[in-house]
């Protein structure tokens, strides 16, 4: 096998592993960050789940949308994005499609 055959089969591998641990992480915040704001702010009528936004005709996945209500009554939604590696791009990215 060539060095450039087995580097891309090599980057293949990588990539995979990086989509199984991005899920993970989803799956584990979208289990936990709910429960933490809970019991952090008071939080009641939970509701959460992934969700997609479409903004200029993009469509970008939110892997956290959370809808509650505070202990005053006052709604309350949290957008979540999970990254093994977040970057301040995607934060700021993310920060202009929630306006």
């Amino acid at each position: 096998m060539s060095t450039e055959r087995a580097l891309r089969a090599l980057a293949r591998q990588v990539g995979g592993l990086s989509d199984r641990l991005g899920g993970a992480l989803e799956d584990l915040a979208i289990e936990t960050v709910p429960a933490l704001l809970a019991a952090a702010w008071g939080l009641s009528d939970i509701e959460r789940r992934r969700d997609l936004l479409q903004v200029d005709g993009v469509v970008g996945e939110l892997d956290l949308v959370l809808r509650a209500k505070l202990p005053s009554g006052a709604p309350l939604a949290v957008l979540g994005e999970v990254s093994a590696r977040l970057t301040r791009n995607e934060v700021d990215e993310l920060l202009r499609s929630a306006r």
